[in-house]
């Protein structure tokens, strides 16, 4: 997380200033496995790295809003922020759909049924 911001920050700092800017970022920080180097202590708990990535993520959201407030990039700006469906963790009601109604190749799955 800390080198894509780093790198974001470079590119938008060396940008051509004479031209609107369209930005799109893609942060997958949350993603499964839930694994990513942030100098911690190795988890081996997919609850505990997931919640772990999620607090990335928020920290990665403020420092991209920091940046486009430094780089005064928040002044007559449309800002969209999307976010997708989530995760479940297989834990009791995390997920929506009943077993009986999942229309994928079972066979294919990892998600235990």
């Amino acid at each position: 997380p800390d080198d894509f911001l780093a790198t974001f920050k470079q590119e938008i700092q060396q940008r051509d200033r004479s031209k609107p800017l369209m930005l799109a970022a893609h942060f997958n920080v949350t993603a499964w496995p839930f694994y990513f180097r942030d100098g911690g202590a190795p988890v081996y708990d997919d609850l505990a790295l997931y919640q772990r990535t999620v607090q990335a993520a928020d920290h990665q959201l403020t420092e991209l809003m920091q940046i486009l407030q430094q780089e005064n990039l928040l002044d007559h700006t449309i800002f969209v922020l999307m976010s997708d469906h989530g995760i479940t963790l297989n834990l009791p009601n995390d997920r929506l759909i009943k077993v009986n109604k999942y229309q994928g190749d079972r066979s294919k799955s990892w998600i235990k049924h």
